[in-house]
């Protein structure tokens, strides 16, 4: 069971709002599409004012929206492909490179990363999941630049030279 509408300073909080109900409105509007042209609803979690319940989808058609745009919302969208090589390509095919995410026990896996054009690989873990002193950001249309402390320092300081002669 999920619990998915608890006090966001309780520790075992896993899921919080989304940003504002124009947010939700465009989630549920890129699911809906997707069912429309045939994905599967494995879960779709209750909303609740601007707290959208977690939803996993499965066989998401290629042309849905929901298979080519940032979704920014507490959804999974499950996609088969034939080996690993195929998803990859899938993945790198996307204009999007934010982070991608890896579930496995091999650690030979962590080579992946080397085909993935992607900001970041995460093992195990959300596509969310961030450490501040890690530079965080994504390739392609997902952003330009990283964020952190370090990048953080750059982006806000003024490099100036002092040359004395």
């Amino acid at each position: 069971q999920v619990e998915e509408f608890t006090d966001l300073n309780d520790e075992k909080t896993t899921l919080g709002p989304m940003i504002d109900a124009d947010a939700v409105a465009r989630v549920e509007a890129l699911v809906d599409e997707a069912i429309s042209l045939g994905a599967k609803v494995i879960y779709r979690g209750a909303k609740h004012h601007n707290r959208l319940g977690p939803i996993i989808l499965a066989s998401i058609p290629p042309e849905a929206k929901i298979a080519n745009e940032e979704i920014f919302g507490p959804v999974i969208s499950l996609r088969q492909t034939p080996s690993v090589a195929a998803a990859i390509e899938t993945l790198n095919a996307s204009r999007f490179g934010l982070q991608t995410s890896i579930y496995t026990t091999d650690p030979a896996d962590l080579a992946l990363a080397e085909n993935l054009d992607t900001g970041g690989l995460i093992v195990n873990g959300p596509p969310s999941l961030r450490f501040d002193a890690s530079p965080f950001g994504g390739q392609k249309d997902s952003g330009t630049g990283r964020e952190g402390a370090h990048w953080a320092m750059e982006e806000l300081s003024v490099p100036m030279s002092i040359l004395q002669n």
